[in-house]
């Protein structure tokens, strides 16, 4: 991410480049790892990834937290059940 400002006005512009891998396969992961984790952080930009990481952790008592910035509201009621 970058940010621009401009100097006269002080507005400010923010460019955000998503990456390549915004589409994860789900199978390929083993969320059975997550109970390994001290913490899991999760942000809006895979919601199914999200909730089924959160979902994951919760059970073995991992602590999640979540950037919700850029996940849509259905998801987002979906994820948060399963936040710290």
């Amino acid at each position: 991410s970058s940010v621009l400002i401009e100097r006269e006005s002080a507005h400010r512009s923010m460019i955000v480049y998503g990456g390549c891998i915004n589409r994860i396969d789900l199978e390929a992961i083993d969320f059975e790892r997550v109970r390994e984790a001290r913490a899991i952080h999760l942000d809006g930009n895979n919601p199914d990834l999200a909730a089924r990481a959160a979902r994951a952790a919760r059970p073995h008592g991992v602590p999640v937290s979540l950037d919700g910035g850029n996940i849509g509201a259905e998801a987002l009621a979906e994820v948060l059940r399963h936040v710290d």
